[in-house]
């Protein structure tokens, strides 16, 4: 999974500001958890417990940034399908949608939304 996360990084026509985001995630969160895992032995679950580590964890991160670094993910394991690396993307079996975003409201913040 490292070799491919990094080819697949390399071939994205992104901004570098977005690129060094990607590195960062790729180098202190996907390698650490999947980067030892063969791409084509990549399996649902190994999918599903690394965005939900994630997601429990917080792992310093955002829930918004967690959001749109497992559709990054899923972007990568979908580029492998595409490129015939692997049958099925684990991510795309497992029907993982990501998680929602948290919403400003009075119910979860009160004391936020009253001040506003």
């Amino acid at each position: 999974m490292r070799a491919w996360a990094h080819e697949w990084l390399e071939r994205r026509g992104i901004g570098e500001s977005t690129r060094r985001s990607y590195e960062r995630f790729i180098r202190n969160h996907l390698v650490p958890r999947l980067g030892r895992k063969m791409l084509a032995g990549l399996a649902r679950r190994d999918f599903e417990e690394f965005a939900k580590d994630l997601h429990a964890s917080g792992a310093g991160l955002a829930v918004s940034t967690v959001n749109d670094r497992m559709v990054m993910v899923a972007a990568m394991l979908e580029a492998a399908v595409v490129d015939k690396r692997i049958p099925d993307s684990p991510r795309a079996a497992s029907g993982y949608p990501g998680r929602p975003r948290a919403r400003w409201t009075r119910t979860r913040f009160p004391r936020c939304a009253r001040s506003i």
